[in-house]
């Protein structure tokens, strides 16, 4: 059991001698098990033992168990009780975010470089059928991996029978969960009801049901890689967004597919990225920290923001104003030279008093667009004739004087009733660039 642990952990690359590991041990068998397989190899362990209180004593039992073990062996040991009993809605996905939680403040606030937990292979069959219930595709298919981010699962190679002969043998303590033979849970429900079963009528399933999980693992690392190269060619970054052209993903086979594949790693599920490749134009779906926008032919990604709009007046001439995180706005009295305004600049009249204002649209907003002949025109509407995603729209910022009349929507159209007269000496030049900070 030894050499194949050692083996597991260098094939896979799981941890190297010089780094320190936070074991989550509960004091059952698995978690024993690979706490003594790690203390007998060498390596620098902590251990970490979460008490939920949510079977009374015998949960006191397992604290004190694993206790005395790190007393004995001079384990670095840390422990918490946390009440659990206010979690009335899918248990044991909280209570595994709250765990997850604790043992990543314990790696930064202790200097440790990992967290293992004790999956093994049944593990991985009783994952297999609980993906294959919710109807998940190869990613969730594909098993539990050895290693992702800083959590290491190095006993992955064994099976429960593995597991139960060697603790067995070399006398390790351990305790026995009785809630693990309840069937209320659905992983419950697949070990104590479901596989059995199998196991009784198909003998030697297990090596089936992994040799499948390898080949799923396979197709899903090769789909990555293909769909790695088609994101290269489908997507482009422009300033603080993301654009994905749903034209370039249907010049490939199974689109919606691919598009999954590239949203999935902003924290999106296939339901969510069906629904947007699928939705109409204005659309949006937002995670905690990003908003997907699909924009007709694309789907748009940006950060969501946290600020909110900002009112900059301008009060002096040749001083850079900062507007939004990029930019930043100058004015300046130049000479009249046929001048001709561009989205970075433009020219007003001299007669325009200071200060101006640099705002947000807001509802009802109208201007007199240069070039059409002093017709009035609502920003909104401009803006949907430009043809604006919702994050350009949103973006928006408004020049205005001191009656609040619009001068400019910055960057894309200056008002007629403020552009200047070919006999005019002197005028004011507007200038938008990088912020030089």
């Amino acid at each position: 059991m030894l050499d194949k642990f050692n083996h597991f952990i260098s094939n896979q690359e799981l941890v190297h001698k010089s780094q320190k590991i936070l074991i989550a041990v509960s004091g059952g068998v698995d978690s024993m098990c690979m706490t003594e397989l790690f203390r007998r190899t060498g390596y620098d362990i902590g251990i970490a033992h979460l008490n939920h209180g949510m079977r009374g004593n015998s949960s006191d039992e397992d604290e004190k168990l694993c206790k005395a073990y790190a007393k004995k062996h001079q384990i670095e040991f840390f422990s918490r009780k946390v009440d659990f009993s206010d979690i009335t809605s899918n248990f044991q996905s909280e209570a595994r975010r709250i765990r997850y939680k604790w043992l990543n403040q314990i790696v930064s606030e202790n200097d440790y470089d990992l967290i293992a937990t004790a999956h093994h292979k049944d593990d991985q069959i009783e994952n297999f059928f609980i993906r294959i219930n919710r109807n998940s595709g190869l990613n969730g298919l594909s098993g539990i991996k050895a290693k992702f981010n800083n959590i290491i699962r190095p006993l992955l190679f064994a099976s429960k029978e593995d597991i139960l002969l060697f603790v067995q043998s070399e006398n390790i303590p351990f305790r026995e969960d009785e809630s693990n033979i309840e069937s209320k849970y659905r992983r419950n429900f697949f070990r104590n009801e479901i596989i059995p079963l199998i196991e009784k009528k198909i003998p030697g399933y297990k090596y089936n049901v992994h040799s499948t999980i390898e080949k799923v693992n396979e197709a899903n690392v090769l789909l990555n890689h293909l769909v790695s190269g088609i994101e290269d060619e489908v997507t482009f970054k422009e300033n603080d967004q993301i654009f994905i052209s749903l034209h370039g993903l249907k010049t490939f086979p199974s689109p919606q597919l691919i598009l999954f594949y590239i949203l999935h790693k902003y924290g999106l599920n296939r339901t969510q990225s069906d629904n947007l490749y699928e939705a109409d134009t204005g659309a949006v779906i937002q995670s905690e920290k990003l908003i997907f926008l699909k924009n007709r032919s694309e789907i748009v990604i940006k950060k969501r923001s946290t600020k909110k709009s900002s009112i900059i007046n301008i009060e002096l001439f040749e001083t850079p104003y900062p507007i939004g995180r990029l930019n930043e706005i100058t004015l300046s009295k130049v000479d009249n030279k046929q001048q001709k305004n561009n989205e970075s600049e433009i020219f007003i009249s001299p007669e325009v008093k200071l200060p101006l204002t640099v705002r947000s649209r807001k509802e009802g907003d109208r201007f007199y667009p240069i070039g059409m002949d002093m017709k009035q025109k609502k920003v909104k509407k401009f803006l949907i004739d430009i043809k604006l995603n919702q994050f350009e729209k949103d973006a928006i910022q408004l020049l205005v004087d001191q009656n609040d009349e619009i001068i400019w929507v910055i960057g894309y159209r200056a008002d007629e009733r403020y552009k200047i007269d070919p006999e005019m000496e002197h005028v004011i030049k507007v200038k938008i660039s990088k912020h030089s900070g």
